[in-house]
């Protein structure tokens, strides 16, 4: 699955390092992402795509690593 740069950047933003396309499968969690900054990234992909996560897709499996928001993202 190929990853948007758009979202990488996005992401990178909440994450103490730069993601490498060896961690795109890594939890965020793992990754050191908190809980304030998910809820952050969660706000900031709504504004940036101009759309709304409906609640059914706010699962942690759906938020869990950047390929599982890419699948996410897309599915909207």
């Amino acid at each position: 699955m190929k990853i948007d740069e758009k979202l990488i950047d996005i992401v990178s933003k909440y994450l103490p390092k730069a993601i490498t396309e060896k961690e795109f499968d890594k939890s965020f969690k793992d990754l050191g992402m908190d809980s304030m900054s998910s809820i952050n990234l969660i706000v900031d992909l709504e504004d940036i795509y101009n759309t709304i996560i409906p609640d059914e897709y706010l699962t942690h499996e759906n938020f869990s690593s950047l390929k599982a928001l890419q699948k996410t993202l897309n599915s909207i």
